[in-house]
């Protein structure tokens, strides 16, 4: 398993990959959500109110 933690030590997820997880194409679209979710919590930090996000790109 794998865990991705934040500066603070802050578990942000686990992942437990499969075989066909760890090919590059799996892997970017992983950290492109990832990078959308970060976004939507400092926009969320920022506001300190619910601010829809638009969708993050996959690809």
């Amino acid at each position: 398993m794998i865990q991705l933690k934040d500066l603070k030590g802050n578990v942000l997820a686990i992942v437990d990959p499969k075989k066909e997880d760890l090919n590059i194409s799996a892997i970017i679209a992983k950290m492109n959500a990832l990078k959308g979710a970060v976004q939507a919590k400092k926009q969320l930090d920022k506001a300190g109110t619910f601010v829809p996000m638009p969708n993050c790109s996959t690809s």
